[in-house]
C-alpha cells in the first residue's frame, strides 16, 4: 500500500473529483463515516468551509490522503 498526502485550499474541486463516477460508471470514492452531517457534495463543501473559517489563519485547509494498492492487494470497507 502506498499513501500520498496532498494539500489544497478549496474543498469543492476535491469533493467533485472524489464523488464523480468513473467512465465505466463506478463510484470513485466511498464516504466511510465521520462527524460531518452533509451527504451531498454541496452540503459537505459548505460544512467544511464553515469549519475552516473558524480556524482563520490556515492557508491550505484541505488535506487529501490517497491510498494506492499494489496489484493483487485488496482492502475491505472494515480495513
Amino acid at each position: 500500500m502506498i499513501g500520498k498526502l496532498t494539500k489544497g485550499n478549496e474543498f469543492g474541486p476535491l469533493l467533485s473529483y472524489l464523488f464523480r463516477k468513473t467512465p465505466s460508471g463506478m463510484e470513485r470514492a466511498t464516504l466511510l463515516g465521520g462527524t460531518l452531517a452533509g451527504e451531498s457534495i454541496t452540503d459537505l463543501r459548505r460544512e467544511l468551509e464553515a469549519i475552516s473559517r473558524l480556524r482563520g489563519a490556515t492557508r491550505k485547509p484541505v488535506r487529501h490522503l490517497s491510498i494506492s494498492l499494489r496489484p493483487g492487494e485488496h482492502l475491505s470497507i472494515e480495513e
